[in-house]
């Protein structure tokens, strides 16, 4: 491009390509966007410098990084050739760096959350994922579970939060409301405090009876000539009453839970396997939904989702008072990325404005607040529960009502440019 169109359209190109590949990256099937430049702010004080995210979100982060970057260089590359910078370049330069800071600190300083408290109680039971996850029954999980909760409840919780697949015992969501581990819930915990709300993750099943051959979904199971399954990771919400609400993961980890092309290249499920992943893809619902209550409303956000911005975003335009992440991060045990995990969820905060109450069930669980910083957080691999408040909010951010609206204009943006350069070839070309 720079060849073509000149040193400024190349150096510019950079940037539009980088950021409309990341926005790409994001709406793939292979998409695992953990390395995102926008995302290099993940840091327990770097929260004071991105505060504006809730105007651009992370893509607006990488574009100011790269901007940054080229602009630096270009005033490197003057002095390598023993010419010195204009001043104009300089002062555009310092303008482009300290521009976004100086607005972020006026918003961090500035912005102060209504108070409208929600008080929650979060059970980390410390379950280890590789061992005991699947030696113990399930029975004896959720009394493990139900036990860290009663030591922290009050009168006044208005939700108790298990984490990622704390239920699996064959849960249909076809009769949902009469499984043993649902009814237990109902009978113990919420019995004693009819004005709390369970909400958990469950590994949970759906079958279909389907008049012809076709199946009802690209994921569903056959079983014989009419009758399919689902496999879901999802969420359900239990009240005193025994009603059940429920979110089915739509953001499926790539491998794990999700095999691309399977139906086409057969080999991608043996591939799958010998990693360690799934043979058939989880089943999804293709829209976001909230776990309402007459008081609540919240964005129950299943693990790999917090990644994606617009996609939290979604729930928050649904009307989402704070998020609920709900995880499991002990398959990292030794590793950076359970702590890389729950800053995603710091950057949600800020892109959306709303609370985020994160349960891991072997950490890190945590309370963050609008401004994205962490109020209460556990420690790792201890069994545990907290009690805490986040404020409710109802005001939508411009990044809500938008999404990654900078992301789509690099699209256009790169297209336009492309074009640009294949015109220049082609007229060079006839001369």
């Amino acid at each position: 491009t720079k060849k073509k169109l000149g040193l400024w359209v190349g150096v510019a190109s950079f940037v539009i390509y980088t950021t409309a590949f990341e926005y790409l990256y994001l709406n793939i099937d292979f998409s695992f966007p953990c390395m995102l430049v926008g995302s290099v702010f993940m840091g327990p004080s770097n929260n004071l410098f991105i505060q504006w995210y809730e105007y651009t979100g992370v893509l607006g982060g990488s574009v100011w990084v790269l901007l940054c970057n080229v602009l630096l260089y270009l005033i490197i590359k003057k002095y390598i050739e023993k010419k010195k910078p204009s001043l104009a370049r300089w002062i555009v330069t310092s303008l482009v760096i300290l521009i976004p800071l100086s607005v972020s600190l006026f918003i961090y300083h500035t912005y102060t959350e209504k108070e409208d408290p929600v008080e929650v109680v979060m059970v980390q039971p410390n379950i280890d994922p590789y061992k005991d996850k699947f030696i113990m029954s399930y029975n004896q999980q959720l009394d493990s579970m139900l036990v860290l909760a009663e030591k922290s409840i009050a009168s006044n919780t208005e939700y108790v939060i298990f984490p990622e697949t704390a239920l699996d015992s064959n849960i249909w969501i076809n009769n949902i409301t009469e499984n043993y581990m649902v009814l237990k819930i109902r009978d113990s915990l919420l019995s004693q405090y009819p004005q709390t709300k369970v909400i958990t993750g469950v590994n949970m099943m759906e079958y279909y009876v389907s008049g012809n051959e076709t199946p009802p979904t690209s994921s569903a199971r056959k079983v014989n000539d009419n009758i399919y399954y689902d496999y879901f990771n999802a969420a359900i919400q239990v009240d005193s009453k025994g009603d059940v609400e429920a979110y089915k993961k739509s953001k499926l980890v790539l491998g794990t839970e999700y095999v691309p092309l399977s139906n086409k290249i057969k080999c991608f499920e043996n591939i799958s396997m010998q990693l360690g992943g799934s043979s058939q893809s989880r089943g999804t619902q293709p829209y976001p939904s909230l776990l309402k209550s007459k008081e609540t409303n919240v964005a129950t956000v299943i693990c790999y989702e917090s990644l994606f911005g617009e996609y939290v975003s979604e729930f928050v335009d649904l009307g989402a008072d704070f998020i609920c992440v709900i995880t499991n991060d002990g398959w990292w045990n030794g590793t950076p990325g359970p702590r890389m995990h729950l800053r995603f969820s710091q950057l949600r905060a800020i892109e959306t404005r709303r609370s985020v109450v994160r349960c891991a069930n072997t950490g890190i669980s945590a309370y963050i607040n609008q401004k994205g910083e962490i109020v209460e957080e556990s420690q790792w691999w201890t069994a545990t529960s907290m009690n805490n408040t986040v404020n409710k909010n109802n005001k939508i951010t411009f990044y809500t009502q938008h999404g990654d609206y900078i992301g789509r204009i690099a699209a256009w943006l790169s297209v336009l440019v492309l074009l640009a350069v294949g015109y220049k070839t082609l007229k060079k070309r006839k001369v």
